[in-house]
């Protein structure tokens, strides 16, 4: 059998035409808020790294939609057609999932030049390369997802750099035209 992952459409996802210009670096979380994606260590994330992050969170399309800890700006549930303004008004996606299939947010993110520190399992280690797209981390390391985010917070020609080769992956191996 031959395995077709998922597409994205790297003309609707596509980078903001200037970098934003922040002293906190903007952390992104997109997805269902269960224990399953992480939503957990977001939360722990967004109280420990207040110096130097701020953090946005997209709730998915399933299951609850409680507001998360005033410490963090809910966009709520955000319509598909929206999406690639979130990714632009965002400096990383933070995807500290516990399992996943081929994540469809982390092309997204990927597709709009955007770094990406998610877990190191299967699905996100085939479309992430570690060190130069983002960081992989296990999924319970929470001291590895801080470090990550410091990391990006202080070095914003790396975070640039990432992005572009993000960018550059998803047109190369996982647009919608090459799946």
């Amino acid at each position: 059998p031959e395995v077709i992952g998922n597409g994205v459409d790297a003309e609707f996802f596509k980078p903001a035409d200037q970098p934003r210009q922040s002293r906190r670096l903007r952390v992104l979380f997109s997805g269902n808020l269960r224990h399953q994606k992480g939503i957990d260590t977001v939360y722990r994330l967004a109280g420990e790294l207040s110096d130097c992050c701020e953090f946005m969170v997209a709730a998915g399309l399933r299951g609850k939609t409680d507001a998360p800890p005033s410490s963090i700006r809910f966009l709520g549930r955000v319509p598909s057609e929206r999406m690639p303004e979130v990714y632009r008004d965002a400096d990383v996606l933070l995807l500290p999932t516990r399992s996943e299939g081929m994540s469809l947010v982390t092309l997204e993110a990927m597709a709009s030049g955007l770094p990406v520190v998610t877990s190191d399992i299967p699905a996100q280690r085939e479309l992430l390369r570690d060190g130069e797209g983002g960081f992989l981390h296990p999924p319970e390391d929470f001291p590895g997802f801080a470090r990550s985010l410091r990391v990006l917070a202080g070095e914003p020609g790396r975070r640039l750099q990432m992005g572009l080769s993000n960018r550059e992956r998803v047109v190369e191996c996982f647009s919608e035209q090459r799946m």
